[in-house]
């Protein structure tokens, strides 16, 4: 697939964010539970294959909310996709964990806890 001019055309390697979706669950959720036939959403990282937009090139890791799907066309706005360090020394999957979403979350989390308690 060739990306439109500012897309890129990305091929998911990991993702993330299932549990909570695995069934119908009675308490609020940032994604709606799975539905049959559709992309089941939440993060994933992967690799740009194509690109016509000058911040990603070919190969770049990125980190978006593409869902679970074998690749996609996309802008890097639409999906929010993020540029990994390549030179980071962590696994593709680190960032769907400790160095991803659930690190932003107990960071937050931190500073509001401590701000409420100070």
């Amino acid at each position: 697939m060739k990306p439109k001019i500012g897309g890129i055309f990305g091929k998911s390697q990991e993702n993330v964010h299932v549990q909570t979706h695995m069934e119908e669950i009675d308490r609020a959720s940032c994604v709606p539970p799975f539905a049959i036939g559709e992309v089941t959403q939440g993060v994933a990282v992967g690799e740009v294959v194509a690109s016509e937009d000058e911040n990603y090139k070919v190969s770049d890791h990125v980190q978006s909310m593409t869902g679970w799907r074998g690749g996609y066309t996309a802008t890097s706005k639409s999906v929010l996709a993020n540029k990994l360090q390549s030179d980071s020394g962590l696994s593709l999957s680190a960032f769907l964990g400790i160095a991803g979403m659930p690190r932003l979350t107990a960071y937050a989390g931190i500073l509001r806890i401590t701000a409420i308690l100070t």
